[in-house]
């Protein structure tokens, strides 16, 4: 804790209070929560990630004291080991100072519609925004795997097998926790019976099937002591899982998205790590592109109505952020997609951040174009 005290002094705070062990570092291959981060005998390789990671979280809980926001829920979901209600957090806090440093007055937990609350509200001297803040994890399903994986590859491990990297080729829909101690050990020997024989050590792969509709490549490399990569279908309907963030119709099932009560600009925040391509959000947001040929072969361009915005009719989300986040408090990059029709437009000047992109729908209807008029 000494250490800690020193160096991160919200932190230890918080582990103090809250009452968090500091244990030594175990690795893991799941996504790492409080305990993990906070943990000592960090390997060298690892250190500086692990220590950006700490400045993170001293930075936000800085700024959690500061608001006196730290009640019960918000303290379990720092002390959760569920990565999702953890990382959503920090991100808030993190999007909070973010606003913050550009001279906003930031209030947590703002009444929104329906009776419930959004995360942040922040105002300048003219003009209040509501904001929520969305972290884009993926979907249930994609954690499983990751879970999946993630055990698989430490048993491996503690097997001292020579697996270099797991690819997850097919994962049964219905698939069941319940039995991972057989499975492991049927991979096991499967991996053991198809290992190359002795002298012959050059990386192959091997794929392990079983009669439930599971499949898995294994890359058995010369020496292997650990597995350095992991490779699943998480990220094949990030467009679903983007549409769900936005309130958007997704298989029968319509999400809410919080906006403000009050008549004032909404914004949703989506934090992600860079795994998806931008063009994606466009057709998502103003709606489909798509071309009609016309006589002497010239083709037509429209935005299909399948968006979440209609430049037609008005809308109370004024607009979408795409925060691209790393290992610091600040940003990598971020877009700014502005609704063609507000009901309540967003303020050009509120946001200054130089790095910001600004995004709208160009004059055609058609075109996505950089800029504010």
């Amino acid at each position: 804790m000494g250490d800690l005290a020193t160096n991160y002094p919200h932190l230890a705070r918080f582990c103090n209070q809250e009452g968090v062990d500091i244990v030594p570092y175990t690795r893991t291959h799941q996504r790492l929560v409080l305990q993990d981060i906070v943990g000592y005998s960090v390997p060298p390789q690892q250190m500086s990630s692990n220590e950006a990671r700490k400045s993170i979280l001293n930075q936000c809980l800085e700024l959690a004291y500061r608001h006196n926001i730290l009640k019960v829920d918000r303290k379990s979901r720092l002390k959760s080991k569920d990565s999702i209600r953890f990382w959503s957090l920090i991100n808030e806090l993190k999007v909070a100072a973010w606003l913050e440093a550009q001279g906003l007055t930031v209030a947590f937990d703002p009444p929104s519609l329906c009776g419930g609350r959004g995360d942040l509200e922040v105002s300048s001297k003219h003009s209040t925004v509501f904001v929520e803040v969305k972290t884009l994890f993926g979907n249930r399903e994609m954690l499983d795997q990751q879970d999946l994986l993630s055990k698989l590859a430490k048993y491996l491990e503690e097997e001292k097998l020579p697996v270099s990297s797991i690819e997850l080729v097919s994962y049964p829909s219905d698939f069941c926790e319940a039995g991972l101690d057989q499975l492991f050990s049927k991979i096991r020997s499967y991996l053991q019976r198809v290992a190359p024989p002795t002298g012959d050590w050059s990386p192959r792969v091997r794929r392990y099937n079983n009669r439930k509709g599971l499949a898995i490549d294994f890359k058995l490399s010369p020496g292997a002591s650990m597995v350095k990569q992991m490779v699943y279908g998480g990220f094949i309907d990030i467009e679903d899982n983007l549409k769900f963030k936005l309130g958007i119709l997704v298989r029968g099932r319509t999400p809410k998205v919080q906006l403000s009560s009050n008549d004032i600009p909404s914004i949703v925040i989506i934090c992600d790590q860079g795994a998806w391509s931008d063009p994606i959000i466009e057709g998502i947001l103003y709606g489909n592109k798509v071309g009609t040929l016309g006589s002497k072969g010239v083709v037509r361009y429209k935005r299909k109505r399948d968006g979440r915005w209609d430049n037609t009719c008005l809308s109370r989300l004024s607009a979408v952020g795409i925060w691209k986040a790393d290992l610091g408090m600040t940003p990598s990059s971020v877009d700014i997609y502005l609704c063609p029709n507000p009901l309540f437009p967003l303020p050009k000047s509120l946001l200054n951040d130089s790095s910001i992109k600004w995004w709208q729908l160009g004059d055609d209807k058609i075109s996505i174009v950089r800029g504010i008029d």
